[in-house]
């Protein structure tokens, strides 16, 4: 879109990749010209899986063309399914303390 080429469903790509660049950085996307290519500004530390979210981003950020679902949507929803079922333990443990965290937050302010 910033190229002046046609768009189709690049906004709501570029939507889907705010959202993830925020829960993954804290922060509003922002994107850098690279010549023939946008990239982001910011890089990914080591914690992020780079492995999972650094090709979604390349991807998405340079789609060709009007595809509404490219394939690496699709590979990065089976990583992310892969990674979920192989720490589904650790994910509801943490969910718990934050549930409690929360719970006792919200009933020490009521006092």
């Amino acid at each position: 879109m910033l190229d002046g080429k046609s768009w189709n469903y690049h906004t709501d790509w570029f939507g889907v990749l705010d959202v993830v660049h925020t829960l993954l950085f804290g922060g509003y996307i922002e994107i850098t010209d690279e010549g023939k290519s946008w990239a982001l500004r910011q890089k990914f530390r080591r914690y992020h899986q780079k492995d999972v979210w650094e090709p979604l981003f390349e991807e998405l950020l340079n789609i060709e063309g009007d595809a509404a679902c490219p394939a690496i949507v699709d590979k990065t929803i089976a990583v992310l399914s892969k990674l979920v079922a192989e720490n589904a333990n650790v994910i509801f443990k943490e969910a718990d303390e934050l549930e409690t965290l929360m719970s006792n937050e919200i009933a020490s302010n009521r006092k």
